[in-house]
């Protein structure tokens, strides 16, 4: 019979040794999981953020190069790229339509456009290059007006510029993009 009581007691202190956690570990638990928690969060709040970030960098980038690229693509005497004459520049807006998903001509009334896209086109004589050969950066003064002679024209500079109407975090972005396309 002892060894019957031996194995009784023995059974019943294991059942409360097993039996789990206590109420005050519980809570001790959840009061550092919770606080784990809270200190994770801002870093997924930036890290959202962040991502949106980059996504409106990107498809401004990804617009000002597509424009760049199908406009180096055209011939030098394209109708796309000729200047008026009495004018040293032209420059087109557009801005982009949420609905159609396309570039639509000129400012939207509402200002709601997400992005808005200025193209500018000056034509320079290959003089021009001796005014700042480090830079090529270009005087508006010495841009060739739309009637120059055709064959004073050999340079063609194409300027775009897209920015975002509004952004979700803070002030607008812009890129400027700007190629030469010689004759």
């Amino acid at each position: 019979m002892d060894m019957v009581g031996t194995t009784a007691r023995h059974a019943r202190r294991s059942i409360r040794t097993d039996a789990g956690f206590s109420l005050i570990e519980l809570l001790v638990a959840s009061v550092m999981l919770v606080t784990v928690l809270l200190a994770i969060i801002p870093l997924f709040m930036r890290s959202i953020q962040n991502n949106t970030a980059g996504n409106v960098h990107t498809k401004i980038s990804n617009y000002s190069k597509s424009q760049i690229e199908e406009l180096f693509q055209l011939d030098f005497d394209h109708p796309r790229l000729d200047i008026p004459a009495g004018q040293t520049e032209v420059s087109i807006d557009e801005h982009w339509s949420r609905a159609d998903h396309e570039w639509k001509p000129g400012l939207p009334a509402s200002g709601l456009a997400p992005w808005i896209r200025t193209t500018t086109v000056r034509q320079y004589n290959i003089s021009a290059i001796d005014r700042d050969v480090e830079t090529f950066d270009f005087p508006k003064s010495s841009a060739l007006d739309g009637g120059a002679a055709a064959g004073s024209v050999h340079l063609k500079e194409i300027i775009v510029v897209v920015r975002s109407n509004s952004s979700p975090l803070g002030p607008t972005r812009r890129i400027v993009l700007r190629t030469l396309k010689a004759k």
